[in-house]
């Protein structure tokens, strides 16, 4: 998973499994929507929750994309800007 200013990429598997769209974050909640653009073939919406992990660098990403429940382990990997 990557995100941007503008855009997320949630890619899983290969690149073959790659979603870009726009989203939308809420800071106070972690509540997080995607709505994917890349495919034109993909309409489901993630609705998920990035929760604190068990290090300042770990979150998990909690949540459904279409009729599928997930959680995700996530790990910083850009120490960069935050």
């Amino acid at each position: 998973m990557f995100i941007d200013h503008y855009d997320l990429v949630f890619e899983f598997n290969n690149y073959q499994r790659r979603f870009i769209g726009n989203y939308k974050y809420d800071n106070a909640t972690g509540n997080i929507t995607a709505v994917w653009h890349y495919p034109a073939v993909m309409h489901d919406t993630l609705f998920a929750k990035i929760l604190p992990g068990k290090a300042a660098d770990n979150k998990i990403l909690s949540g459904r994309m279409g009729k599928n429940d997930f959680r995700i382990n996530l790990l910083r990997v850009n120490k960069g800007i935050r």
